[in-house]
């Protein structure tokens, strides 16, 4: 099962890098984060649409061990990019043993180092309901527009099973 993907736009129209959740890295047993690229075909005279996918490009050392190093035996679901051309900044939900997600954020330049989990989750609500799928909104907020005056995130939104379920 792969779901929950987030995408971070490259400077080529058609290749997207994706990174999102799936359980089969562990065959079934946890969600994991992995990640693909996606290359997109649009032949505008024939009508035709297609794509292909790989794992293999520059920097998917580096992307993969960034990952390899968040992943854990606990579920890793919902992740959400920020980026700019100096650091890249993923954030996602992690459960604990009771099954209650959290919202952790991870930066690429400290994933290599053993950090406590306990110093990048955040905790919106009580501690009892769980805290998933980030992301950010704002009047004219374009994700990916680094610093091109495409507007700034002002709001953070997330879905919460507070009253029961998840909305």
């Amino acid at each position: 099962d792969e779901m929950n993907s987030n995408f971070e736009s490259s400077s080529a129209d058609l290749i997207l890098t994706i990174i999102y959740s799936s359980n089969s890295i562990s065959k079934g047993q946890q969600f994991d984060l992995d990640y693909s690229r996606i290359f997109l075909r649009w032949d505008k005279e024939k009508g035709n649409f297609s794509f292909y996918t790989d794992k293999f490009f520059d920097g998917s050392q580096a992307l993969r061990n960034f990952l390899f190093n968040i992943n854990t035996s606990e579920n890793e679901k919902g992740p959400y990019t920020l980026s700019n051309e100096n650091q890249g900044i993923i954030l996602f939900s992690r459960d604990n043993a009771e099954g209650v997600y959290s919202i952790l954020s991870e930066s690429q330049e400290t994933s290599s180092q053993e950090i406590d989990p306990a110093e990048v989750s955040f905790r919106l609500l009580d501690d009892e309901a769980s805290e998933m799928y980030p992301s950010f909104y704002g009047p004219d907020f374009l994700k990916g527009a680094g610093d091109n005056g495409q507007g700034r995130p002002e709001k953070m939104l997330f879905s919460s099973d507070r009253d029961g379920a998840f909305d």
